[in-house]
């Protein structure tokens, strides 16, 4: 479970500015995916995988899309995270929209909730770790 949070909290805010290639693929700006996902950038990187900004082609929404490489990763948990926020509503955790899967990567489409992560508000504003978890 508490992996599952922190992947859940990880995608509220995300790292801005950079490329990156993951299990074999490289996403770039104007790349398609699923041929309905524009690709804008890369809004961070972790254990899980890669967070791209996108936008969706036909109702002109941004979407966040998790590629989780299944074979670095417990595909279990992608799929349980996305069970889990199905059922939710708040401000600070994205809804999911849709999970995709190919020959080597889970993509989980989902909100795109701007602001800080948890770790970049605990490490601008020096939070203890109670005031983190309240945050959580």
């Amino acid at each position: 479970k508490k992996e599952i949070i922190n992947n859940i909290i990880s995608t509220r805010g995300y790292i801005l500015g950079h490329t990156e290639v993951t299990g074999g693929y490289r996403y770039r700006t104007g790349d398609i995916l699923f041929d309905r996902y524009e690709i804008l950038k890369v809004l961070g990187t972790g254990a899980f995988g890669t967070v791209y900004l996108t936008r969706h082609i036909t109702l002109n929404v941004l979407r966040a899309v998790k590629c989780i490489n299944i074979y670095q990763n417990n595909c279990d948990t992608a799929y349980r995270e996305a069970d889990i926020l199905k059922n939710l509503r708040h401000p600070s955790i994205p809804i999911i929209y849709d999970i995709e899967q190919d020959s080597e990567h889970i993509y989980v489409i989902e909100e795109y909730i701007e602001g800080m992560s948890l770790t970049q508000l605990i490490s601008q504003q020096k939070l203890c770790a109670g005031k983190a978890v309240e945050y959580a």
